[in-house]
């Protein structure tokens, strides 16, 4: 049973054969050509591109026959199709540079022997002189064939070498310069040197070589040779006649008979090419040019042999089936250290052709193969025979053993024959073809009746189905078998005898495939690493061609090895360790298995030696160094370590500063790493460095340092990643300038704010000068814009605000009114100035204050420059945050101003202030109760305490805040009158504190308002003619009193009303006091008599209503009786003290009505008493008593006996209780000094 099978490899088709094969062309000496072929004893006919050419030399080496000719090609970079029989070949033209004619240096010890033999000029191309080619000029006689040339030249150190090749027809070599023009001679022309060479008679005369004038040129050699139609010239010139030449010209003197009657010349013209080598050659090791393949993958190598080959590459083109070209891909190749190349391609389907060129400043080689890709095509074994009576049998024993032939004809392939036509074919499609040998024979079965001899053609070829007339020789032999040796027994497949023709086997191969071995090492190291495949080392990528499905174990060395890559790291610091194979396991060692031309990559992963070192500001180090080995470009977090009391200030890497300060940070290490961590002590005060905007931190340093304080300059970075630390400060301070509000609030970010609150919250003073300003809105206390100061401008005090600790006992003040009219020069008032600019400043201004925390204001000023005040100001600033504070102090060294030593002096007597001052008074708010305009004033009345510095603040009609002025007074303060602000506030000062804000108090401008009021209506006539009505419902009765509540020059109303006791429960007091203001709303309300001390429920009516004054502070009495339910009889009595903000400020009680009260100097003391008389029910007789209003203002007291609860008894001044008498019911005021007289209804007592 036959054994088939279907290839699944990639195979590679390569036939063999013992008939005519070429070796190798060489065209490395061009035009002269070296050809080698095997498998014939009989020189061949050669043809280039079709045409026959000349051979000039033949001989033999072992089984190769080494033929010598010259090209016939007439166009420069012309592929040549070389055809020797029926084996076909191509090559290329070298080219050189320019088209010029090389000129070549020859290495020592290498000199040319002239000896009239082209055989010392191996490689060297030259030119080819015809009338078609290099431009040469002049007509040969009869044709290429009669008149055409080659030239060459080299030199060495001494000599100029010429090889001048001339064929010629008919030789008539002239014999001497005389008869130069009557025979066949040469004209050399070395730019503007003209010499002449004769080739003698070639017997008893030898060749020459004259100047023009004829004279002989000494030490030159020249000899001529005639060999098959060539005259082979040699040549050598001194180089002491002639140093250098840059054109060459030859002139070629040709008679086909003597005395000039059939003469021509062919002159060619170059200029040379000084150069030290020759074109290139190119050796393509794999594959054989002609072979064929199964997969569309072609694997080529070899080498290029020559000097300083600047560029090598592959072109590849699909031949058409009309032979056109169309090309697939260009690629540019490197050459191994030897001069080796290889390169995978993919193939096209049918016939490919590949170019190799390789180019250096010689000149430029190529080499080409082409390739057969027979997808779907048919492999063709054909026996063909002249006479159709014989009868002629195919054999072809397949690789496997089995043997097709009539008897067994299909599977694989198929046998057919047609006896009519004479031939027999075995045709497999190569889908079917297996690798190895396929050996045809032929056996004759039966010979002819007519001839004797059967003339035969035996082809193996590829057809290309779908292509009828497309077809590609393999091989193709002519044979003959005599008739009488047919042998119709002798049919076999083993058979032999003188029936049978045996041919060359056919050898089907697998190809080779390379294995690449890469490596991810940079290029300088690649060197560093070796391979073993199979026990074989490679030290390049390039390990070697194995047959198609070889399975291979390949090892990498060195596992790891360390190499010294920067300078900044000591000793070795980069480390290569072998990590894995690409896409496969982690072992040094792989087995691979090639199915098709393979690269493995070996991954190194790499490591770099990293430093870790503290230092301080100083660079001195802190503690030991710690290393490291980490992975390139992998991601490291380090965290900075918390040294006592030293700051992180930052890191810097390999010598460069980090943009990140934070105190745990990632680095992405890319190279051998020096990481630095940066630390500063810390002092009193930290400046903060914001190097992106202006600043000037040297004298800021100095300013501090004036102050007894040490001083740490610092990142606002490393503040971030200190927030622990930086609480150990005294002083925080930020000053720059040319930074707008919008970069200013990108550069503060959260963490910032975070940072800035933590060191407020812990005793610390913040100062704030230029830009900085932006910080007090970062924390809610202000709101700013940009603001632009011109250069040289000044900044004048103009006014004090507020000196509680005598800051301004040096300050000059200047009166606007002084700038106005005076207009001085900057110059004469410098002095006076607190700081000015130097350039224009790009600064940040406020623009509103947050009502909730408002600054101290101590000082006025205006900005003038040269006569012209520009704005007022307020350029010193303190808030009290808690136990921090906040200092702005305006031109303090942001950068591009310059502080004045007044300026100084103050600044730095208010820091030292703000920092000694730490125990905070008790400052109390003062009562704003009106703001009252009158004219272009407003009056703020701030209550009747002892004077004080009050800080006054408007509410714009914008909802802005704005400061209005620092005024020491007491009870009523003037302001200006100011369209925009509608509504005050003010504040108390002591020292640095501040009270808080008092209430707000719109603007009111005073107006006439006339009350009426009846039962439970109350009516209001404005004096511009608006009218309001409020009822009380539930009221019964109101009792008015006119009064000035808000003290802001309008009447606003008291009234005591009397409620309806069937509206509210019993033990609700039925007497309320309701402030009405003027514009009709409540101010207050408070009900009267309500503790109940005595057990009876309140139903009170009004007896008397009293207002008095003391200590600036307003009093209402109210003096009520208690009646029963019935309303017959009075039970109790109570006097209520309430101030004019409704707070009921003492209370007497009286158990009976009380009569009689009066507020009276009774004594003639100076001090007015209160006298109240009546009834009391417990102790049962008329009682009255006198108290003094010190005993009743903020005392709650009862008269005796003292039977009610809660309070205690108190007689006051006097109290006394006559039983003889029911009540008093009057009084009777005497003269002055002699006292009152409380009356009874039928008498009356004197009190004195």
């Amino acid at each position: 049973m036959r054994n088939t099978f279907i290839v699944v490899f990639l195979l590679m088709v390569c036939i063999s054969t013992f008939a005519l094969e070429i070796v190798s062309v060489n065209p490395a000496g061009f035009p002269i050509v070296e050809l080698k072929v095997t498998g014939t004893k009989e020189v061949p006919t050669v043809k280039e591109n079709g045409n026959p050419v000349k051979i000039i030399d033949t001989s033999k080496k072992q089984d190769e026959l080494i033929i010598t000719y010259i090209s016939n090609i007439s166009k420069e970079n012309e592929e040549v199709k070389l055809i020797v029989e029926n084996e076909e070949i191509t090559y290329n033209i070298p080219s050189f540079k320019n088209s010029a004619l090389p000129l070549f240096s020859i290495d020592e010890g290498k000199a040319i022997s002239i000896d009239a033999y082209y055989g010392d000029w191996g490689n060297v191309p030259g030119a080819r002189i015809t009338e078609e080619f290099n431009s040469a000029t002049g007509k040969a006689i009869a044709g290429n064939s009669d008149l055409s040339a080659v030239l060459k030249t080299v030199k060495d150190e001494d000599n100029y070498y010429f090889l001048i090749i001339v064929n010629d027809d008919v030789p008539l070599p002239s014999p001497n310069n005389d008869l130069l023009e009557h025979g066949d001679a040469l004209k050399l022309f070395l730019d503007d040197n003209e010499f002449h060479i004769v080739p003698g008679n070639l017997l008893t005369e030898a060749a020459s070589i004259y100047r023009k004038d004829g004279s002989n040129i000494d030490d030159s050699k020249v000899k001529c040779s005639l060999r098959k139609g060539f005259y082979i010239y040699e040549i050598s010139v001194k180089r002491e006649i002639i140093d250098s030449f840059e054109s060459i010209s030859l002139e070629i003197i040709d008679n086909d008979a003597t005395q000039k009657e059939d003469f021509s010349t062919l002159r060619y013209t170059a200029i040379t090419s000084d150069v030290s080598y020759s074109p290139p050659i190119i050796h393509i090791e794999s594959p054989r040019d002609g072979v064929t393949f199964s997969k569309p993958y072609l694997f080529i190598s070899g080498y290029v042999e020559g000097k300083n080959v600047t560029n090598i590459s592959i072109n590849h083109e699909k031949v058409t089936s009309d032979g056109e070209t169309l090309p697939q891909e260009i690629r540019t190749l490197s050459l191994g250290e030897d001069n080796s190349f290889n390169h995978n391609l993919l193939l096209v389907s049918g016939e490919n052709k590949i170019t190799v060129t390789a180019t250096n400043l010689a000149g430029r080689t190529s080499k080409t193969l082409n390739i057969l890709y027979p997808k779907d095509n048919v492999l063709q074994f054909l026996v063909k025979w002249e006479d159709n009576k014989a009868d002629l049998d195919l054999y072809v024993t397949l690789p496997d053993g089995e043997i097709m032939y009539f008897m067994n004809s299909e599977n694989p392939g198929k046998l057919s024959t047609d006896e009519k036509s004479g031939f027999e074919l075995y045709e497999i499609p190569f889908s079917e073809i297996t690798e190895g040998l396929y050996y045809p024979r032929v056996h004759l079965f039966s010979g002819s009746e007519e001839k004797d001899v059967i003339n035969c053609e035996f082809t193996v070829r590829w057809s290309f189905p779908g292509e009828q007339s497309r077809e590609k020789i393999i091989f193709r032999e002519n044979f003959e078998f005599k008739s009488n040796v047919a042998n119709q027994e002798n049919t076999s497949p083993e058979a032999t005898g003188s029936d049978w023709k045996t041919f060359d086997p056919v050898r089907i191969m697998k190809p080779e495939v390379p294995l690449y071995i890469e490596t991810n090492l940079p290029e300088k190291l690649k060197s560093e690493t070796y391979f073993q495949v199979n026990n074989i080392e490679y030290t390049d990528r390039f390990c070697g061609q194995y047959p198609l499905g070889t399975r291979v174990n390949a090892t990498i060395y060195p596992r790891s090895f360390k190499i010294d890559e920067s300078t900044r790291i000591a000793g070795e610091d980069t480390e290569y360790s072998f990590s894995s194979w690409k896409g496969s396991g982690t072992s040094a060692s792989i087995d691979v298995s090639l199915n098709s031309p393979t690269t493995i990559e070996a991954i190194y992963e790499k490591s770099y030696k990293v430093i870790i070192r503290k230092v301080d500001e100083n660079g001195n180090r802190i503690g030991q160094d710690s290393t490291y080995w980490i992975k390139e470009n992998q991601s490291t977090k380090l965290c900075a370590d918390e040294i006592g009391d030293l700051l992180f200030a930052g890191w810097t890497l390999n010598g460069v500063e980090s943009q990140s300060k934070s105190l745990c940070t990632n680095f992405t290490i890319t190279g051998p790493t020096l990481i630095e961590m940066h630390y500063l002590g810390t002092g009193d005060v930290a400046l903060v460095d914001i190097s992106k905007f202006d600043q000037d931190l040297d004298s800021a340093r100095s300013f501090f340092e004036d102050l007894g304080f040490s001083v740490t300059k610092l990142s606002l970075e490393t503040l971030k990643e200190n927030s622990s630390i930086v609480k150990s400060f005294k002083t925080l301070f930020f000053g720059f300038s040319n930074a707008s509000r919008l970069e200013t609030k990108e550069l503060f970010d959260s963490d910032t704010h975070q940072l800035i609150n933590s060191f407020l919250a812990s005793d610390g003073l913040m100062v704030l000068s230029g830009s900085g300003v932006y910080i007090t809105e970062l924390i809610g206390l202000t709101t700013t814009e940009d603001q632009i100061i011109s250069s040289e401008t000044l900044e004048i005090p103009s006014r004090p605000l507020y000196d509680p600790n005598n800051f301004f006992s040096k300050v000059v003040f200047t009166s606007t009114d002084f700038l106005q009219n005076e207009k001085p020069t900057n110059k004469s008032i410098n002095n006076d100035s607190l700081w000015k600019t130097t350039s224009e400043l790009k600064s940040i201004a406020i623009n509103n204050f947050v009502v909730k925390n408002l600054p101290i204001h101590f000082i006025e000023t205006v900005r003038y420059n040269e006569g012209e005040i520009l704005e007022k100001n307020y350029p010193l600033l303190l808030w009290n945050l808690g136990s921090s504070r906040l200092i702005y102090i305006e031109g303090l060294f942001s950068g591009k101003d310059s502080l004045q030593p007044t300026g100084k002096s103050l600044s730095q007597n208010l820091i030292k202030e703000a920092l000694n001052e730490k125990t905070s008074p008790l400052v109390r708010t003062p009562l704003l109760d009106a703001a009252v305009r009158t004219e272009n004033t407003v009056q703020l009345m701030v209550g009747k305490d002892r004077a004080a510095f009050y800080e006054i603040w408007g509410e714009t009609n914008y909802g802005t805040f704005r400061y209005i002025d620092t005024i020491y007074g007491r009870e009523m303060i003037k302001v200006d009158y100011k369209p925009d602000i509608k509504s005050y506030y003010v504040r108390s000062l002591s020292g640095l504190y501040v009270s808080e804000l008092s209430d707000k108090k719109e603007v009111n401008v005073p107006m006439q308002i006339d009350y009426k009021v009846s039962e439970n209506l109350v009516e209001a006539f404005l004096e511009n003619g608006k009218k309001w009505i409020k009822e009380f419902i539930g009221t019964k009765d109101i009792i008015p009193l006119e009064f000035d509540f808000n003290r802001n020059k309008i009447k606003d109303i008291l009234l005591v009303r009397e409620l309806d006791k069937n509206t509210i429960s019993k033990s609700q007091s039925n007497l309320v006091l309701t402030a009405l203001s003027a514009n009709n709303s409540v101010l207050w309300e408070r009900a009267i008599g309500e503790r109940r001390i005595y057990a009876i429920y309140p139903n009170y009516k009004l007896k008397k209503l009293i207002k008095f004054e003391k200590n600036n502070d307003t009093y209402f009495t109210l003096i009520a009786n208690c009646f029963d339910q019935d309303n017959n009889e009075i039970l109790s009595s109570v006097v209520a003290i309430v101030d004019d903000t409704g707070k009921i400020s003492g209370e007497l009680w009286h158990p009976g009505p009380i009569n009689v009260a009066e507020l009276e100097d009774y004594n003639s003391d100076g001090n007015r008493e209160f006298i109240f008389a009546g009834k009391n029910i417990h102790s049962k007789g008329a009682d009255y008593i006198i108290v003094s209003l010190d005993d009743i203002i903020d005392n709650y007291v009862q008269t005796p006996p003292g039977k009610g609860s809660f309070f205690p008894v108190t007689e006051g001044q006097k109290y006394m209780i006559y039983k003889e008498y029911d009540e008093f019911i009057d009084i009777e005021l005497l003269s002055v000094g002699k006292g009152i007289k409380l009356l009874t209804e039928n008498s009356g007592i004197i009190v004195r």
